[in-house]
């Protein structure tokens, strides 16, 4: 028997939010992903995960490390819950960074980061989709001619 609740402004709201819930379990979600916060997650997988890899290079670490570091850890990204987490909210991160004066390429490698690791919870369930796949994100910033 289900015992969550779910609440929202109207029924309808709440119950398109019960349905979306639904639909996650039995999209082989798991259930405790409600409370996954995206940088917590980011951690494990890149200490856990990545570091141990014998798949890329110790330089190719030390880049993501700092990424997660400089860009991640202390974001507003960081204590996005995964089951909320909408790609307007990392497009709109990613403009913040742009209008800080950080640079395409830098947002790009983030990006790609943070693609690879949506990546990673998809396949282990805690996302039901990539939010940084196709044409949701823009990269803000000059192109390089």
């Amino acid at each position: 028997m289900l015992k969550e609740f779910f609440y929202g402004k109207s029924k309808s709201e709440a119950e398109e939010k019960k349905r979306e819930y639904l639909e996650g379990i039995k999209n082989g979600l798991s259930i405790d992903t409600k409370r996954v916060l995206l940088g917590a997650l980011i951690h494990t997988w890149l200490f856990e995960t990545i570091r141990v890899s014998d798949r890329i290079k110790p330089t190719t670490f030390e880049k993501y490390e700092g990424l997660y570091r400089n860009y991640v850890k202390d974001s507003p990204l960081y204590s996005i819950k995964l089951s909320e987490l909408k790609a307007l909210q990392v497009q709109r991160y990613y403009n913040g960074l742009s209008d800080l004066g950080k640079s395409r390429n830098l947002i790009e490698n983030l990006n790609k980061l943070l693609k690879q690791f949506f990546n990673y919870a998809v396949d282990e369930g805690y996302l039901s989709k990539n939010a940084c796949l196709g044409k949701k994100i823009v990269i803000p910033g000059e192109k390089k001619p």
